[in-house]
């Protein structure tokens, strides 16, 4: 496929955020650690998105799923080819994305972060 960027470049990026030292006066964690989360989120999707067109039956995504989402097309893809485990490890990554880009009452904390990345290794890793 031909890409405008490569979606790795959003995992580096969350990477960069994750280990450079911010001056917690000048920026607020919550701001960061919801960036890191939300990076690693969609660097995940994009790089599931291509597994899934690359090694299904269905030329565009919106023939996974009848639904308007296109984060749960992810899931459906996922299932329909076999990886049960990384599906539902999808939803739950989509629900903790969601929870850092709209839920302002919620802290994102180090332990977040750590499942971001766990999630986002898991479909790196077995999405070859």
């Amino acid at each position: 496929m031909v890409h405008a960027f490569v979606p790795e470049h959003l995992f580096e990026l969350a990477d960069y955020l994750n280990n450079h030292q911010f001056n917690s006066e000048k920026y607020d964690l919550q701001c960061i650690r919801r960036t890191i989360v939300n990076r690693l989120y969609y660097a995940s999707y994009l790089h599931a998105k291509e597994w899934i067109l690359v090694n299904g039956n269905f030329n565009s995504l919106d023939d996974y799923s009848d639904e308007s989402s296109m984060h749960l097309a992810i899931v459906y893809g996922l299932r329909k080819l076999h990886q049960y485990k990384l599906a539902d490890d999808f939803f739950d990554f989509k629900e903790l994305r969601k929870d850092a880009d709209y839920d302002i009452v919620r802290i994102i904390d180090e332990d977040d972060v750590k499942e971001a990345y766990d999630f986002a290794n898991a479909i790196f890793s077995m999405l070859q």
